[in-house]
């Protein structure tokens, strides 16, 4: 399990050596241009893009239910050990967003939020559930610690595997789930 954690971080992290695909030009579909890409954006922030749309559950949710990202920003925050990190944060239609954030040694937190609220609730928490499956963490979701943060009522779930430091957030305003969060520090 920690392998697969591991190498998740890897990918977010460094982005890989991956590019735009050529056959699209380094283009997003429909001819429009790409998001995150050009002269004066950091080439990790675009092959971050490039994996996080094709390989990241929440963001490929947010693109089946909402279209291509409209929007992306993205930046290296600092380097370790020769190893970039950063954030990159997709916009889609009807204000969703999708952001992960990398931190050095090991640390990644990704974020789906839809200020609108989630169509489905149960949906919305399988997904996470898929997600953390997916990466290869077992969330105990028969607990959950309750904070809040402003009107925000944050639910939150943990691994129990402390070497892991795997937690997985359903976040609420009022009765509304807004944004599903997954956070991993090895």
């Amino acid at each position: 399990m920690r392998g697969r954690c591991a190498a998740l971080l890897v990918l977010l992290a460094a982005a890989g050596a991956a590019h735009a695909d050529p056959a699209r030009g380094g283009r997003a579909e429909h001819g429009r241009p790409s998001p995150c890409e050009g002269a004066d954006v950091d080439p990790w922030v675009t092959r971050l893009r490039d994996r996080v749309v094709s390989w990241d559950l929440l963001a490929k949710h947010a693109i089946e239910h909402h279209g291509p990202p409209i929007a992306c920003e993205g930046r290296v925050t600092t380097e370790f050990e020769g190893t970039k990190f950063g954030v990159l944060r997709l916009g889609f239609a009807g204000g969703t967003w999708f952001e992960v954030a990398t931190m050095p040694p090991e640390s990644s937190v990704a974020t789906l939020r839809s200020p609108a609220g989630f169509d489905d609730e149960d949906a919305a928490r399988e997904l996470l559930e898929a997600y953390c499956a997916e990466i290869g963490v077992e969330i105990d979701w028969t607990r959950a610690t309750p904070t809040t943060e402003g009107d925000e009522r944050i639910e939150t779930y943990s691994d129990p595997d402390d070497g892991l430091n795997a937690s997985a957030s359903l976040v609420f305003v009022g009765d509304t789930l807004v944004a599903l969060r997954f956070s991993l520090a090895l």
